[in-house]
């Protein structure tokens, strides 16, 4: 993989070239869609499990675009322990022998739904769960806890 970022556009071209035709990926910072290689590099922002990834083909505007996500998501902090959460109950729930299939996956949905996130928000970890089990009682609480 090789990226082509120097002051020169001549030299950038030259690499986009030597490194396509030894069918080597290349990504050329200063390009366009027409000669800017094989792939571009996203502007990434990460709050624990979440990550953001923005391309624009522009990397200035790529960066100052996920800049201006990350002013915008006040509730990336849930969103973030959502995901911490949902982790360990995905495998708890795909543990689980007596879930149909389908079952488990409408659950992960409800889950993954803003009102979900909101009881979270509220209620803290054990809230979200005994929401849970409410709508799904043959969850139980050992399954859960």
């Amino acid at each position: 993989m090789v990226i082509a970022a120097t002051n020169s556009p001549e030299v950038n071209a030259l690499v986009v070239r030597v490194a396509q035709q030894r069918r080597m990926l290349v990504c050329r910072v200063d390009g366009d869609d027409d000669d800017g290689g094989d792939f571009s590099v996203p502007a990434v922002w990460r709050k624990g499990a979440v990550v953001v990834s923005v391309n624009t083909g522009v990397p200035t505007l790529s960066a100052a675009l996920r800049d201006e996500l990350r002013n915008t998501f006040w509730m990336m902090e849930k969103y973030s322990e959502m995901a911490e959460v949902l982790r360990e109950l995905r495998r708890r729930l795909y543990g689980s022998n007596s879930l149909k299939p389908e079952t488990r996956v409408q659950v992960l949905a409800d889950l993954a739904s803003r009102p979900a996130l909101d009881v979270l928000s509220n209620h803290g970890r054990e809230g979200l769960i005994n929401w849970l089990i409410e709508r799904y009682p043959r969850l139980g609480v050992e399954k859960l806890s």
